[in-house]
């Protein structure tokens, strides 16, 4: 998780995550409560996600369960 979060974040730039809310449609964004806009709530959540992404190591999981012996269970 950590190796990812070290690979990845830095690829999750302001100008991605443009892209990537530009591509919700308008009618999801409408009458969102403290927003007169739709290009409003896209900004909020740009400043969101982006904050989101570069505080990323206070959030990740570091601890992870051991993996499950799985060769008993069988696919159906």
């Amino acid at each position: 998780m950590a190796a990812a979060n070290t690979e990845f974040t830095p690829l999750i730039t302001t100008e991605l995550l443009h892209e990537v809310v530009s591509t919700v449609p308008d009618t999801w964004l409408t009458n969102e409560p403290g927003f007169t806009t739709t290009t409003d709530v896209r900004n909020a959540y740009i400043t969101h996600l982006t904050a989101r992404a570069k505080a990323s190591t206070h959030w990740l999981p570091t601890e992870f369960p051991p993996p499950t012996d799985r060769t008993d269970r069988r696919r159906g």
